[in-house]
């Protein structure tokens, strides 16, 4: 009888195992591509934004670059005191 329920003990905890393991595999793998979307789109957020940028800069030319860099630096002297 001992021998019948530690067999049956066996097959549930191999069938319990069996599916713990099918859904932590489906969660990781999951996990995992949204965690690298999640990376690329940050890294395709910063090359959209970086082309943005240069477009703007080659439209307005040199002499807004150089005026609005020169009101970033008043603006962080005036944030610093």
């Amino acid at each position: 009888m001992g021998n019948i329920i530690s067999a049956i003990a066996g097959a549930l905890n191999a069938i319990i195992s069996a599916i713990a393991s099918f859904f932590m595999a489906i969660f990781s793998g999951i996990a995992s591509v949204l965690i690298a979307i999640w990376n690329f789109s940050d890294h395709l957020w910063m090359l959209l934004w970086r082309t943005k940028r240069r477009s703007q800069d080659h439209i307005e030319g040199v002499g807004h670059k150089i005026r609005r860099g020169n009101s970033s630096i008043t603006l962080s002297h005036a944030s610093k005191s």
